[in-house]
Order: C-alpha cells, then sequence, then structure tokens
C-alpha cells in the first residue's frame, strides 16, 4: 500500500513539476496609452507626476523624453510606470505629459 501511495504521490509531483508555465501579461489599464491626452490640465499634472516620480531616480537626467517620439518612449514608460506604482489616471497623465514634449 505504501509503494502505491508513495508512486501516486509521485507520479503528480513529476506532472505538476512538467507542465507548462504561464507567464504573466500586462493589464492593458496598466499600460502606456498608444495615444495620449492633449487637454492642458492632464499635461500639467503629467508634468508634475515626472518631476516628482521619475526625478527621484533619474535626477536631471529628462532629455530621453526630447530625444525619442512618443512611440520610441511606451515601452520605457510601461517599465517604469510599473516600478512606480503609479495609478491608471497617472499613467494617462504622464503620457499626455510625454506626448506634450517627445519628438514630433
Amino acid at each position: 500500500m505504501k509503494k502505491i501511495i508513495i508512486s501516486a504521490f509521485s507520479s503528480a509531483v513529476i506532472l505538476i513539476a512538467c507542465s507548462p508555465k504561464v507567464a504573466p501579461t500586462a493589464t492593458s489599464s496598466n499600460a502606456m496609452p498608444t495615444s495620449a491626452s492633449t487637454a492642458s490640465a492632464d499635461i500639467l499634472a503629467g508634468q508634475t507626476i515626472f518631476t516628482t516620480n521619475c526625478t527621484k531616480c533619474h535626477g536631471a537626467k529628462t532629455g530621453y523624453v526630447t530625444k525619442h517620439t512618443y512611440e520610441e518612449a511606451i515601452p520605457v514608460l510601461n517599465s517604469m510606470s510599473k516600478k512606480a506604482k503609479l495609478t491608471p489616471e497617472q499613467i494617462s497623465q504622464l503620457a499626455a505629459y510625454v506626448n506634450s514634449v517627445a519628438k514630433k
């Protein structure tokens, strides 16, 4: 009886260990929008978020945004907004600011 239980347990462990893993996916609510607002209130709020959150770690190294297009900045902003733990509304406002100062 012990052999059957040990065999069944071992088989279960092997099946679980060998099953394919599912990678977490980014939710669309936490991703940088592909098009940004042009409302001046959003742009001003985004500038505040940028200066308080981004420059906290990166200092005055804000030239990245002006040297790249908005589309080029999206992957970096997606990554950094997760680290900064921004809300979807803050992400939208940050996107508006970055879009306003990004290279056209």
